[in-house]
């Protein structure tokens, strides 16, 4: 259910066939992700605008493990909208299921079910899912959520070194990780 909620809310994004405002300058026109991984020592030494508006940017973020994603998905699929429309949502529906295990270990399964598929279809998830570059919102979610589950209980060596990579990568995909 979750995941045909996910579906019948944005799987209209599919049909984007042009990157608009933000996707088409931090993607479409970066520089750094047309030298393919020969960008990449660059997209961890620049901060997320940089490589646009040079050092004197007027945000400075850095997202370096955001712009990977976007370098290994020019580098399958080349510079194009739809395919990376599909992952925003794959994310999404990951980050719904991921939200559905964590209120699954402590609330009934009917609640959690319900809050969960409540998250799916908020209207307040559109820009993130619909913009290319709301996948830092997605993904900094998805890692921060697989991080919480794998350190929740007293972990093991894995799971601790799992959790902590993956709050890592949380980190360097958006601030709102912090």
């Amino acid at each position: 259910a979750i995941v045909l909620a996910c579906v019948a809310c944005y799987g209209i994004t599919l049909g984007t066939t042009d990157f608009f405002h933000d996707d088409r300058l931090i993607i479409a026109e970066n520089p750094l992700l047309h030298l393919g991984w020969l960008g990449a020592p660059g997209l961890f030494a620049a901060g997320y605008w940089e490589a646009i508006d040079g050092a004197g940017a007027h945000v400075q973020e850095y997202r370096p493990f955001l712009m990977l994603t976007f370098l290994a998905h020019i580098g399958l699929t080349g510079l194009s909208a739809p395919p990376m429309h599909a992952v925003n949502l794959l994310l999404h529906i990951c980050v719904c299921l991921l939200l559905l295990e964590a209120l699954r270990r402590r609330l009934t399964p009917k609640t959690a079910a319900a809050a969960a598929l409540l998250y799916a279809v908020m209207p307040v998830h559109t820009e993130a899912v619909s913009a290319l570059t709301g996948r830092s919102e997605l993904l900094s979610s998805a890692l921060v959520l697989g991080s919480w589950l794998c350190l929740e209980k007293k972990p093991s060596s894995r799971r601790l070194a799992a959790g902590c990579l993956l709050f890592g990568a949380g980190l360097l995909t958006k601030e709102h990780a912090v």
